[in-house]
């Protein structure tokens, strides 16, 4: 994994007690049921356009879905159209319904064109959320 989305799950695995949360309870820290990363790779001549639409997508799925509790994106500094997105979610159908809403239907056609490559990932933490979440 590279070494930026260990930091981002660093970052998410450490503050979520803290985050808008009860931080007398350690349910809080349970670790979900899904996680994955998405690494895409866009022409870069669609780069900025692609951005936009990322943005608006995320943005909208973090305010209308409950069941999305992270969605991180980041870009390689010396390969900006090299994209990874740290995505977690509350359960496998949270993540169903999240590719069949509106915001990411939307921003799937709309990319579909920009996009060279998509890698998708399955992940599994080496910790649970438990162990390494502030209680």
């Amino acid at each position: 994994m590279p070494r930026f989305a260990l930091l981002a799950c660093a970052f998410f695995l450490t503050g979520c007690a803290s985050v808008g949360k009860d931080t007398k309870s350690t349910a809080n820290c349970e670790s979900p049921k899904m996680v994955r990363l998405a690494k895409i790779d866009v022409h870069s001549q669609y780069i900025d356009a692609y951005k936009a639409f990322l943005k608006e997508e995320i943005s909208e799925s973090l305010k209308r879905e409950p069941g999305v509790l992270m969605l991180y994106a980041l870009y390689d500094k010396n390969f900006p159209n090299k994209i990874t997105i740290l995505e977690i979610y509350k359960d496998e159908e949270s993540y169903k319904k999240h590719i069949s809403s509106p915001h990411f239907l939307k921003y799937k056609k709309g990319v579909e064109n920009m996009v060279k490559s998509l890698q998708l990932s399955d992940m599994s933490a080496i910790l649970p959320m438990e162990i390494t979440c502030k209680p």
